[in-house]
């Protein structure tokens, strides 16, 4: 069973994510961000930015959906995960840590997540992470998420 799949708050994030590899994982992405700490509308956000809505080349060969760099070689490359499943929960926790970092101000996180001229940034797609993000966040802010507990088989249902 998925997670109040007649809620329009989980229907505009699963049709967010309804083309490419993050498809059918909205469940996952609300769970993930609630064990996190994170705001799941948030983590949604960040993820939809940094992975094209799941349909951007690391997120289908490295299931890689938060952009995250590789920092055993100097975040030079991004980092590869096991499965989907285990990039979105690394991705959730990142997240939050650098939330934390950042005293909860997405405007600072920014400057952590995706820094502006940074090195392996050559093109300076980093300039547009706050504006994509905040787009993909007003977007689901329009609509009511729902509140989410997670129950057995790590699935998570409406109240």
């Amino acid at each position: 069973m998925g997670l109040g799949a007649e809620n329009p708050g989980f229907r505009k994030l699963e049709s967010l994510f309804s083309k490419g590899v993050l498809k059918n994982k909205a469940g996952k992405i609300v769970e993930e961000a609630l064990q996190a700490g994170v705001d799941p509308k948030l983590l949604a956000a960040v993820i939809a930015h940094e992975s094209a809505r799941g349909t951007s080349n690391i997120a289908k060969t490295k299931n890689n959906p938060g952009g995250i760099m590789d920092w055993d070689n100097a975040y030079k490359t991004a980092r590869s995960f096991p499965s989907m499943d285990a990039g979105i929960a690394f991705t959730a926790r990142n997240l939050k840590k650098q939330l934390d970092r950042a005293g909860g101000s997405v405007e600072v996180l920014k400057k952590i997540y995706a820094p502006d001229k940074a090195e392996n940034d050559p093109t300076g797609l980093n300039q547009y992470w706050l504006s994509g993000v905040s787009k993909f966040y007003n977007e689901l802010a329009a609509t009511e998420m729902p509140e989410a507990i997670p129950a057995s088989g790590s699935t998570l249902l409406a109240r």
